[in-house]
């Protein structure tokens, strides 16, 4: 595990944290390094999701297949990205999409439960790890909202200006 360590301080979940107070955080809120090959589903389109996760390393691409079963690429992945952030949040919704590891990829898999339960023992090192989760939700739900303003834009046009 401390292999890694040192790519999660660059992380926006882990910032702010110090690297020698990791690898009791990473203890605590149960996280694991689960390993993909290429191909291989981190999510699965439909399925309920209980964790999210973070790429350690390797690329990735949420996906979806469409009503004519064409393939649509949602988003690229890459060593930090976040997945799942939103969905753990709310296990009782079926994930929209899925994300396929594009080639080996790790991923630290961290159980929403242990992000938002209060640590017994107060440390300040989770409660950041909460600001800094609830602040990654409410970035995603902008970029959201930003995508939604573009497609609302009754011309082509509008569209393109928005866009840019």
């Amino acid at each position: 595990m401390i292999g890694y360590i040192e790519d999660l301080v660059h992380t926006k979940l882990f910032s702010g944290i110090p690297p020698a107070e990791m690898p009791g955080l990473i203890d605590c809120i149960h996280a694991q390094r689960v390993d993909y090959v290429k191909g291989d589903f981190i999510v699965e389109e439909g399925r309920n999701v209980y964790d999210f996760g973070i790429m350690l390393s390797g690329r990735g691409q949420s996906i979806k297949w469409d009503a004519a079963d064409r393939l649509i690429i949602i988003t690229l992945l890459e060593k930090g990205s976040e997945i799942g952030v939103m969905l753990a949040a709310n296990p009782d919704h079926k994930s929209p999409v899925s994300v396929q590891a594009q080639d080996e990829v790790s991923v630290l898999r961290i159980p929403y439960d242990r992000i938002i339960e209060r640590c017994p023992k107060g440390c300040p090192k989770h409660e950041r790890l909460l600001r800094n989760y609830i602040a990654i939700v409410a970035e995603k739900g902008l970029v959201l909202h930003e995508r939604i303003d573009c497609l609302l834009k009754p011309t082509v046009r509008d569209k393109i200006l928005t866009y840019l």
